[in-house]
């Protein structure tokens, strides 16, 4: 990397920051009725998830990148704090739906 920039390579667009994934699902996420904190400062940056009502019951939710991470590619994938839900980046409304799913069977065994 040269001066701080990435190199971006003919025809490929050059990968936007973690933080774009995870502000993507936080909307997806917010459709579906879920409130999510945005952790961009802490190492690595985080979406917390949770309802409004059981603020403790929340799942972290992360991105983790680079060859190797879960298969043999580069693109990013969003990743739980229990390792539960891995999806890559790219199919964010499959990621919104397994985390929406995971957070309401939690909420039927407290409620």
């Amino acid at each position: 990397m040269a001066g701080g920039v990435a190199p971006v390579f003919p025809g490929r667009a050059a990968e936007p920051p973690l933080t774009v994934h995870l502000d993507r699902l936080a909307i997806a996420l917010a459709d579906k009725g879920w409130v999510c904190d945005r952790r961009y400062k802490a190492d690595p940056p985080r979406l917390d998830v949770y309802d409004p009502g059981y603020r403790w019951l929340c799942d972290t939710i992360t991105v983790a990148s680079g060859p190797g991470v879960f298969v043999d590619t580069d693109i990013p994938w969003f990743r739980s704090s229990n390792g539960a839900v891995a999806v890559p980046c790219p199919a964010v409304l499959l990621a919104a739906a397994q985390i929406h799913q995971r957070l309401e069977a939690w909420l039927r065994e407290v409620r």
